[in-house]
């Protein structure tokens, strides 16, 4: 409210309104408002959004606009019912919105893929998937409805799923665990011809559990349960995921629970037949340890052989590289004997030739230099070509 003669002071980005008789004067700072009597002083709202953000404008008239950020908006009491500010939709690599807008006066659908902020306008109705969801309790239940959402995954998921009641065809009765891996091929496709295709793909793989389940005993169920990890147990399955947009790239088997009775004595079985194989296998492995003792001990003693072989040549190499290295070493001995005698008698041979060529008789001279003989006979002959024979009797006396 105003009274006369007050003065109010309109801030920069600020704004406000003076009602007189009925009709309103809006102010914007920076400015000096002067209301008189009888007006109505009011403070207007200025709302303003980011970039992540967009402001919601509802008219008087019934029409609403979005205007998306970075941007400020004043609100004016004659014109707007309210103006609110709006986070952006953020979608995510691998995901996307679908949306219907008006065009004319049909209605048309629009998918917004990410990533991105998106700015909804005015006439735009987000479509809400409800689709089956894990039970909390429960994972491998699914509950109808349970999924609620506006943002469509498109990146590779899974699921578990439990397939209950499954009757073998000697009438056990079983729970198949299973864990199925997809993901979304085509939206158009998901969206006209399926409105939960989670509930879709659980009935077709249940069917196509109990058909494989249903033609096999108990027993041959547990011999052919590998087959559950195969693509090709699950026609119906891959069909009808193809059929509603999405890819089946593998089922994975977990398993399976029976009733109680049947599952006591399937584990006394197993018991059983995993206690005799404990015991094949304790048998088996003491033979091997025998074996392996026996093989060892052959192996040290033909070792211990070798090495007594090795031992004995490397014994007789010893003794021969001795012997050789003596019969060397009295050759080399011999060799300087016999070079030292050949050097003495040359250089003696030599003595002689010297003392012949100076006319030295060597006869007389040998004989100087050995020690005097007992006897000594000496022969001399003034004739020429005398000959004289020396003849000795048998004790060795001469004649």
């Amino acid at each position: 409210m105003g009274s006369c003669c007050s003065r109010n002071i309109v801030n920069e980005g600020q704004a406000a309104g003076v009602w007189h008789n009925g009709h309103l004067a809006i102010y914007r700072g920076p400015a000096v408002v002067r209301p008189g009597c009888k007006d109505i002083f009011e403070w207007l709202t200025v709302l303003s959004a980011d970039e992540h953000q967009y402001l919601e404008v509802k008219f008087l008239d019934g029409h609403t606009e979005h205007i998306p950020g970075p941007t400020s908006f004043l609100q004016d009491p004659t014109k707007h019912k309210s103006v609110q500010c709006k986070p952006a939709v953020s979608i995510d690599e691998g995901e996307l919105m679908v949306v219907m807008r008006k065009k004319g006066e049909a209605v048309e659908r629009v998918i917004i893929r990410g990533p991105c902020m998106h700015v909804p306008t005015a006439d735009e109705v987000t479509h809400e998937f409800v689709w089956h969801g894990s039970d909390p309790s429960n994972p491998a239940k699914k509950v109808p409805g349970k999924l609620r959402f506006t943002k469509l995954r498109t990146i590779p998921d899974q699921m578990y799923l439990s397939v209950p009641e499954v009757r073998t065809s000697d009438d056990a009765l079983l729970v198949i665990n299973l864990m199925i891996f997809f993901e979304l091929a085509n939206v158009e496709m998901l969206l006209s011809r399926s409105h939960d295709p989670i509930a879709d793909m659980i009935n077709a793989a249940t069917a196509d559990v109990i058909a494989f389940t249903a033609v096999l005993s108990y027993e041959m169920f547990l011999e052919k349960t590998d087959m559950l990890n195969n693509l090709e147990a699950y026609p119906q399955l891959v069909n009808r995921a193809k059929g509603i947009g999405f890819s089946i790239s593998k089922v994975v088997y977990r398993g399976y629970h029976a009733t109680d009775k049947l599952q006591l004595m399937h584990d006394d079985a197993i018991s059983a037949r995993t206690q005799l194989r404990l015991e094949a296998e304790t048998e088996e492995q003491a033979q091997r340890l025998a074996d392996l003792k026996l093989a060892k001990e052959s192996e040290r003693q033909r070792k211990k052989q070798e090495m007594q072989r090795q031992e004995i040549e490397h014994t007789n190499q010893l003794s021969r590289m001795q012997h050789e290295e003596k019969l060397t070493q009295e050759n080399r001995t011999r060799e300087a004997e016999v070079g030292a005698q050949r050097a003495a008698n040359a250089e003696q041979l030599l003595f002689f030739k010297s003392l012949k060529e100076l006319g030295v008789d060597l006869t007389q001279y040998l004989t100087s230099q050995n020690p005097r003989p007992d006897k000594l006979i000496q022969i001399t002959s003034e004739q020429p070509g005398a000959n004289v024979h020396v003849h000795a009797n048998s004790q060795g006396k001469k004649k």
